[in-house]
């Protein structure tokens, strides 16, 4: 797989979303590359932060809206434990 940079073909290890380097250990090291913010942003919608409770909501409710529908459907087993 190959990523096009202004028109000239890339080997997939030289251009990526994130830099490569090594940390103290000898180790490599993901750092996010900020070129590829300029590469998405025709493209991508600006970025956004969120408060605890919005990434909560947005993680609970569609789990939520899950187990209404198994138990509209009747979809689920009863556990019996003594």
């Amino acid at each position: 797989m190959c990523y096009i940079n202004n028109n000239a073909s890339v080997k997939r290890q030289e251009l990526s979303f994130f830099n490569y380097s090594l940390d103290k250990k000898g180790k490599p090291k993901k750092a996010f590359d900020p070129q590829t913010a300029t590469l998405l942003a025709p493209i991508a919608a600006a970025p956004t932060s969120f408060d605890s409770t919005t990434i909560t909501d947005r993680m609970l409710i569609p789990m939520i809206n899950e187990v209404v529908r198994c138990l509209e459907e009747k979809d689920y087993r009863h556990s019996s434990r003594s």
